[in-house]
């Protein structure tokens, strides 16, 4: 007995130690904080939801005989559980990379960093405390569906093989992308800038690594790739893993532990990059160095060919907000940033254009599709971070209450910044119709497809737009309306049960489609004309909804715009 009190006082020391205060400090006040039980509450829902409609779609009561029921138990069984784990996969990363973006650039924007380093507490237990009271806070929502999936064994077809081995890869999932999004939270003061560069991180290790590797492998004449490569990948492993359940018998790709013990490695690398990147920045922010004197030598000497050629104050020309907007969009520091991103950008554009002609992909239109939807998509990403951004950091950086002092009225402000939201989607709006009118021109697209794409893009982008606003209008920071914003973005366009025809995406490669000559009724009820005519109403449909949706979120923001502006 008086062993095992020895070893639980070893190990409450040791823990103490890794943890100090701060997740103590951390998790009182995200006890406290009342979002966190709405977002409790929302996810239960969404789960429930899901649940429920699964369910409804195999067993209709009143329906079915009895004994097909009964038979179709197995198979709902596996569909519900593949849903719960796979909608856990995609919520535990996105929460965690929200909570964890503002983790440190909180203590640096509040400067306050520089405080906790006068104390005792070391960097080592500031780290682990923000880190593990966050994923104890989306380990929490993991544990609310555990009840659920026990019931649904009841049902049959679901071993519990598969229900352990994806838990503990949501974890490790869970676990790297809050280690990733703490170590890009030290360097960025902005929760959008962080996180911008989280997704983008994400993005190319995620999709565009894979999917590069698997377009030259496929050039080279080769059937598939050498599928080790993907064990860094959870998506992959995870969907291998949801293989094996829906073909029982078969034998997976990838070792589920194997690619948890990659995850665990890659996570306290990243975990040490941030131990020691949180000590330099808290020491210099102890020291008095301020990131102002890092601009001015950026703007003055780094980046000349970025600099202003006077300091001549410019007059104001058009819109005072939109001119405002864009000139700090357009300042050094954001026109750096856009730069990097655009060359990247257009880089990996090239890149993938090169492999397409040289494998002679673009004789199939899915082809097309693939470049104007990942070119609409990221025009979409940009315009909802920077929209669910524009009032928030207003706040944030205290100028919200000397714009509510200028002669301007709500609509000006609302449109004013829905406007800029989407002025740095513009550039792939030129992607997307010089694409249709070059491979036009060569008599793979037909140019009839222009006129209906601006429709798409117009009410879509209005909708975006102004669901952004709104969001920034409700929430006071950054990160939260940004998350929002961009959940919406995911759930309606791609989860919902109307996602299928609401999704701009999927009217764009159905219109892209049907112009190539394969025809439009395949993709919906009815052959020949009565196929088109279904389509043609069902698209008609889509951007009125986007029409009254945009205008609903416009109004709303109105209406909170000059709603507790002291908050």
């Amino acid at each position: 007995m008086e062993l095992l009190l020895k070893i639980k006082e070893i190990l409450s020391s040791l823990f103490f130690f890794l943890t100090g205060p701060i997740l103590d400090k951390e998790l009182r006040v995200l006890s406290r904080r009342k979002r966190y039980y709405a977002l409790r509450f929302c996810y239960t829902a969404l789960l429930a939801f899901f649940v429920l409609i699964l369910y409804l779609s195999y067993v209709t009561i009143g329906s079915m005989p009895g004994v097909v029921a009964t038979s179709m138990m197995p198979q709902a069984g596996r569909t519900i559980t593949i849903t719960i784990i796979w909608f856990q996969f995609l919520a535990s990363q996105l929460l965690t990379v929200t909570f964890l973006s503002t983790s440190i650039s909180e203590e640096i924007y509040k400067r306050t960093l520089g405080v906790l380093m006068t104390t005792p507490i070391n960097s080592l237990q500031i780290v682990s405390g923000k880190l593990l009271s966050r994923l104890l806070a989306v380990f929490l929502l993991l544990g609310i569906s555990v009840p659920i999936l026990a019931i649904i064994r009841v049902l049959g077809g679901v071993p519990w093989d598969y229900v352990i081995s994806s838990f503990y890869i949501i974890m490790c999932a869970a676990l790297f992308a809050g280690s990733v999004s703490m170590f890009f939270s030290i360097f960025s003061r902005q929760a959008f800038a962080a996180l911008a560069r989280i997704i983008i991180f994400f993005l190319v290790i995620y999709v565009l690594l894979p999917l590069g590797w698997s377009i030259v492998s496929t050039s080279l004449g080769r059937s598939a790739f050498n599928p080790h490569l993907l064990y860094f990948n959870p998506f992959a492993v995870l969907g291998d893993n949801t293989s094996v359940l829906q073909v029982p018998g078969s034998a997976g790709m990838f070792s589920w532990r194997i690619h948890c013990l990659i995850m665990l490695v890659a996570s306290v690398f990243f975990f040490g990059l941030s131990t020691i990147f949180v000590r330099r920045a808290g020491l210099q922010q102890m020291g008095g160095r301020d990131e102002s004197a890092k601009s001015l030598w950026t703007r003055k000497t780094a980046i000349p060919f970025l600099a202003s050629s006077s300091e001549v104050i410019k007059p104001v020309k058009g819109p005072p907000l939109i001119w405002k907007d864009t000139r700090v969009y357009l300042s050094n520091s954001g026109k750096l940033k856009s730069v990097i991103f655009n060359a990247v950008f257009i880089f990996l554009v090239l890149a993938a254009y090169l492999i397409f002609i040289y494998a002679g992909l673009f004789e199939e239109v899915m082809s097309h599709v693939g470049f104007v939807c990942v070119f609409m998509l990221v025009g979409m990403w940009r315009t909802v971070t920077i929209s669910a951004s524009s009032i928030t950091s207003e706040r944030e950086a205290r100028t919200w209450e000397i714009l509510m002092t200028a002669p301007l009225t709500d609509k000006q402000i609302v449109l004013s910044k829905m406007a800029v939201s989407i002025f740095p989607a513009i550039p792939y709006f030129v992607l997307i119709f010089g694409h249709i009118i070059f491979f036009g021109l060569l008599g793979k697209i037909s140019p009839a497809v222009i006129l209906p794409l601006i429709f798409i893009i117009v009410f879509s982008f209005f909708l975006l737009s102004s669901a952004g606003v709104m969001f920034s209008c409700l929430f006071r920071r950054t990160v939260w309306s940004v998350g929002f914003a961009l959940f919406m973005l995911v759930f309606i366009h791609f989860c919902s049960p109307c996602s299928f025809f609401a999704n701009p995406l999927f009217l764009t490669g159905a219109i892209l489609y049907a112009a190539s000559g394969e025809g439009a009724g395949e993709m919906f009820p009815g052959n020949g004309y009565e196929g088109i005519f279904m389509f043609i109403f069902i698209g008609i449909g889509v951007l009125v909804f986007y029409f009254l949706a945009g205008f609903t979120c416009y109004a709303i923001a109105r209406s909170q715009l000059r709603r507790k502006i002291y908050a």
